[in-house]
């Protein structure tokens, strides 16, 4: 009972959101709705691109690494993105002592984390010195110093950008995957990532053919946090808006956004596995339980998260599961912001849990 008291302390710390003013101009969508014909476009092409392994050939072109550092490769999706965001920075982590990294884990960013300092500070450093495990930080399209010279913050511009930002970060994880496979090839490979971070890993993750550790933390099934989560005070619903919806009353505009969120969700792609209806559908994602390619998930819900609904969080679980993959489930106390405020602490070491749980998959005989 006091645990539970304790949680739901904890978890009172997301409504501070509430309170926290900001000017009119830091609004998710304030250009509308843009083309969504063209992320319709960029979607279809996605599944191509992935069945075709065309992130092996983009990943071939990245140059070895000399050591940790930072570097850049060209996005595969440059050409769907505005040009500030052509090229993805990353940073690479490693070992200090100079052993061989035990796995590489790219660790995605969650809404709102601009550089690499957070999570090199919250994951990276943990995870180098306790687990010997190396990190890639990848900055994502339309964030930090890939954001376009009109949009304010993370605040992505229209409903288009947003989607396509999605689909470009998960094809560039792909590619990074792929590069460092090359470059460590003795290595493990993961991704993690926390909240919106924590959706891309699971994506990633399963639309990767080879073993992989996925550890989603506080993430969602689909972008409903935006729609009635503490979040959707940050869309500029007013200028989604159009006349002829007037009659439908003040939930239309948020149902069509549903609507496409849908039409775009990892919930859709799983469910078009399941029935066979999608003939694009990424073959990595049909062959998920193959054994010849074990991948297994650590994900962490909150239940009294108020920006992720905990309905959501299970639902990501349930759809990573239901491709096959070996998901466990981990209950963490306390909501979003002080799961993001404390994730060293309590977060971190979930990603060192499933390199383990991975590494008994692949390497039974290993000493852990």
């Amino acid at each position: 009972m006091a645990s539970e008291a304790m949680s739901r302390l904890l978890g009172a710390a997301d409504n501070v959101y509430s309170f926290v003013p900001k000017p009119s101009s830091l609004r998710f969508f304030s250009h509308g709705w843009g083309d969504l014909g063209k992320a319709r476009a960029s979607r279809h092409k996605m599944g191509e691109c992935i069945e075709g392994r065309e992130y092996e050939r983009a990943a071939a072109q990245i140059p070895l690494p000399a050591g940790a550092g930072d570097g850049s490769f060209p996005s595969p999706w440059a050409q769907y993105l505005p040009a500030e965001s052509a090229d993805v920075p990353f940073r690479l982590l490693l070992p200090a002592n100079g052993a061989a990294p035990r796995a590489i884990v790219i660790v995605c960013p969650g809404t709102g984390d601009q550089t690499f300092a957070y999570r090199e500070y919250m994951f990276a450093q943990p995870l180098l010195d306790a687990a010997g495990v190396g990190v890639l930080l990848l900055m994502p399209p339309h964030v930090g110093s890939r954001k376009p010279a009109s949009q304010s913050l993370h605040y992505v511009n229209t409903v288009e950008q947003y989607l396509i930002q999605s689909g470009a970060s998960q094809i560039e994880c792909l590619t990074a995957l792929a590069w460092a496979q090359r470059a460590f090839p003795e290595a493990l490979l993961g991704i993690a990532g926390l909240s919106w971070g924590g959706a891309m890993a699971a994506c990633v993750g399963a639309l990767w053919e080879g073993p992989v550790a996925i550890t989603a933390l506080l993430s969602t099934v689909n972008a409903e946090p935006l729609i009635s989560g503490l979040l959707q005070a940050d869309v500029a619903w007013e200028v989604l808006k159009e006349p002829e919806w007037s009659q439908l009353g003040a939930g239309a505009t948020g149902n069509r956004l549903r609507t496409i969120f849908e039409e775009f969700s990892f919930e859709h792609l799983v469910r078009a596995v399941e029935l066979g209806v999608a003939l694009n559908v990424p073959r990595a994602m049909r062959m998920a339980g193959d054994a010849a390619a074990p991948k297994v998930a650590v994900h962490a819900v909150a239940k009294h998260d108020k920006f992720v609904a905990y309905s959501g969080q299970l639902g990501l679980y349930e759809c990573v599961r239901r491709l096959g993959v070996d998901a466990r489930l981990v209950h963490v106390p306390g909501g979003h912001a002080s799961n993001h405020a404390l994730a060293r602490w309590t977060l971190a070491h979930l990603v060192g849990e499933s390199v383990e749980q991975l590494e008994k998959r692949v390497r039974p005989s290993a000493r852990l």
